[in-house]
C-alpha cells in the first residue's frame, strides 16, 4: 500500500458513520405510516430532480466562464430542496 493510498482511506474516512446515518434514515422512513412516506417522497423527488437540474444547468454556465464549484456545495442545495418539498407536501397533504 502507497502513501497515497493511505491518504486515500484516511480522506474517505468521514464516509463510514455517512452509511450509518443513510441507515438511520431508511430506518426512520420505514416506520413512517404512508401520508407521511409519499410527502418524505415527493420531497425528495423534488431534492433529486431540482439538483440534477440546477448543477447540470450551471455545468453549461461554467463553461461561459462561471467560476467552478466544490462538489460540496451539492448537498446543502440538495438539502435546501427537500426542505422546500417538505413544506410543500405539508402544505398540500397537511
Amino acid at each position: 500500500i502507497g502513501s497515497g493510498d493511505i491518504c486515500i482511506a484516511v480522506a474517505l474516512l468521514p464516509m463510514l458513520p455517512a452509511l450509518f446515518i443513510c441507515g438511520a434514515i431508511v430506518h426512520v422512513i420505514r416506520g413512517m405510516d404512508d401520508l407521511q412516506r409519499k410527502l418524505q417522497f415527493e420531497a425528495l423527488a423534488i431534492a433529486f430532480t431540482g439538483t440534477a437540474l440546477l448543477t447540470f444547468a450551471y455545468g453549461f454556465l461554467e463553461g461561459l466562464g462561471f467560476p467552478r464549484l466544490s462538489m460540496f456545495a451539492v448537498w446543502p442545495l440538495m438539502a435546501g430542496l427537500w426542505v422546500i418539498g417538505v413544506l410543500i407536501g405539508r402544505f398540500r397533504f397537511g
